[in-house]
Formats: structure tokens, C-alpha cells, sequence
């Protein structure tokens, strides 16, 4: 008990003669996100609001060096993103507990323990003959297909992160100039100063730091994120100002819209086949998955399947992982 005393007894005696920075980190990081998103709006209208298009784009919206592997960032994020759809949570069980439904059932006349059976032969047992086996195949060659052409045409891809990135920042240091935030709270101060020599209010080392300024607990000196606040403070006419950063963006945009387009499209279509190159892949091992989580709950002995039976199997399954 005593030492808890001791420490707290030199936190605060310590915290008069503590020197305060007010952090600016949150007001720049809701600089950029208008930005961003001002930039992104009029991506959005040069491709005519094309959905796959807004897709592509806002995947340009995030704060990523593209000279720093690219081309991983850009697979992480599809294998998020298909890993994350609805129609893939739980997938492999849902797809096969439809197969063994009892309409289903009663019309391919099979008990539900011959229909499982006869399932994971197709999809797994055989190894060099499975539809498993063939869908793995199929991945790799489409695959090294697709990385052959984004490899080609990174350079592309890369030039269009750039130029939005170049956009992005001359939004924001009109932003940051309007609302003259990187002039703002510059100035160190200590405790002691404020909170025994500084009783009067008046302005700390030329910065003028209020209560309306400081969102939460002022001893972490966080300011409000809210642009337009500062817009108030600065007396900035609002409409003006948002005029005026749509204009830049409009106008930025203008001048590459060729070389954006042109990117825009290859990076779009590139996107998209490794997208369903490897959600087909998913959806495939997440029912072989299921399926070998059923091995232990039915007989051992099967019939093999015929040819029409595993090509009915093969079509449904193709036919509904088309249904995106």
C-alpha cells in the first residue's frame, strides 16, 4: 500500500512539469479520408458508376505504397475478400446438406448414406481423379495465366496508384491550407506554466488552445477530427470550400483521364478472373472439407459412380458457383 502511495504521490507531482503536445494525427488522418473520398466520387463518374469499376476504385482509396509488393497486397486482399462473402460462410456444408435434402433424395431414388458416399468418391477419393483434383488444375493454370498478365501490367496498375495518390494530396493540402491546420498547436507547453502561471487564459506559446478544440480527456491533447469545425474557426464558407476541392479533383482527374481509364479497365479485369479463379477454388474445398468431416459417419463400402452421375454432379456444382 505504501509504495502505491510513493508512486502516486511522484506521478502527480511530476505531471506540473510534464511538456504537452497537442496531437494533430487524427485531424490529418480525417483530412485524408475527404479527400479520398472526394477523389474517389469522381473516379466513380469518369467510368460512368459502373459498379465493378467503384470496386476497383476504392481499392485506390486505400493508403498503400504501391512500390512496396503491390501485386501481394493486391491477392491478400482478394483472398479477404472472397473469404469474407456471405455466400461462402459455411459454404461446402450448406452446398451439400441441399444434395441431401429429402426431395433430393427421393428424386435420385439414393438413401442419404449413398449419396455421401458416392460424393466424397467424386469430389476426393481419388486422388488423381477427383473433381478436387481437377478444380486444383484448373486454379494453377488460370492462375499463373492471370499473374503473368498483372506482372505485365503492374506498371500500369502502379501508375494509376500514383496518380491517385497525387490527386488525393493536392485535395488535401488545399484542405490543410484552408483550415491552416499545420499551423495550428505547433508549440510545446508544460504543466506548470498552464496550470499555475497561465490563469488568466491566455494563448500558450502564440497557440490558442480552447476547450471547443479538444474532444474527450484534454490531458491525451487530442483535437476534434470534424473539418468543418476548423472551417468555422477559420471562417471559411463551407459551400465555397466544397466547391472548390471537387473542382481540383475534377480537374486533376481531367488530365489523366485517358492513362486512368486504361488503367481502371486492366486492373479491373485482372481483378475480377483472380477473384473467381479462387472463390471457385474456395467453394470446392470448403465442401470437401464438410464432406471429410462426414467420413466417420458413414459406411465404408460404396458403389462407384456412373459417368452421367458424375457429370450431373460436376454441372450443378459449376452452375451454382456461377451464381455470384
Amino acid at each position: 500500500m505504501n509504495l502505491k502511495l510513493a508512486r502516486k504521490f511522484i506521478d502527480d507531482y511530476c505531471k506540473k512539469y510534464f511538456v504537452n503536445y497537442i496531437n494533430k494525427g487524427d485531424v490529418y488522418k480525417s483530412i485524408y479520408k475527404a479527400s479520398s473520398e472526394v477523389v474517389t466520387k469522381k473516379l466513380v463518374n469518369l467510368c460512368n458508376e459502373n459498379k465493378a469499376s467503384l470496386d476497383v476504385i476504392k481499392l485506390l482509396g486505400f493508403s498503400v505504397d504501391p512500390n512496396d509488393n503491390l501485386e501481394k497486397w493486391i491477392f491478400d486482399k482478394i483472398k479477404t475478400f472472397v473469404e469474407k462473402k456471405y455466400k461462402n460462410k459455411n459454404f461446402g456444408e450448406n452446398y451439400i446438406n441441399n444434395l441431401l435434402s429429402k426431395d433430393n433424395l427421393q428424386r435420385i431414388n439414393k438413401t442419404k448414406q449413398e449419396y455421401i458416399l458416392e460424393l466424397q468418391k467424386e469430389f476426393y477419393f481419388n486422388k488423381n481423379n477427383s473433381i478436387l483434383k481437377s478444380v486444383e488444375d484448373q486454379y494453377h493454370e488460370r492462375q499463373r495465366i492471370l499473374e503473368l498478365r498483372l506482372n505485365h501490367s503492374i506498371n500500369i496498375i502502379k501508375n494509376i496508384y500514383n496518380m491517385n495518390n497525387d490527386i488525393i494530396i493536392n485535395v488535401s493540402n488545399y484542405i490543410k491550407k484552408s483550415i491552416n491546420i499545420d499551423n495550428l498547436y505547433n508549440n510545446s507547453y508544460n504543466n506548470s506554466y498552464n496550470n499555475q502561471d497561465n490563469k488568466n487564459g491566455d494563448d500558450i506559446n502564440g497557440d490558442d488552445i480552447n476547450g471547443d478544440d479538444v474532444n474527450g480527456d484534454d490531458k491525451k491533447n487530442v483535437l476534434s477530427k470534424d473539418i468543418g469545425h476548423y472551417l468555422e474557426i477559420n471562417k471559411v464558407d463551407k459551400n465555397t470550400f466544397n466547391t472548390s476541392i471537387t473542382k481540383i479533383a475534377e480537374e486533376a482527374i481531367s488530365s489523366k483521364s485517358e492513362s486512368l481509364l486504361q488503367g481502371i479497365e486492366e486492373f479491373k479485369y485482372i481483378y475480377y478472373n483472380l477473384i473467381c479463379n479462387y472463390d471457385y477454388l474456395y467453394q470446392v474445398h470448403s465442401i470437401v472439407n464438410y464432406l471429410k468431416s462426414l467420413r466417420d459417419k458413414t459406411i465404408r463400402n460404396f458403389k462407384e459412380p456412373t459417368k452421367e452421375t458424375q457429370k450431373t454432379i460436376i454441372e450443378e456444382f459449376i452452375r451454382d458457383s456461377m451464381k455470384i
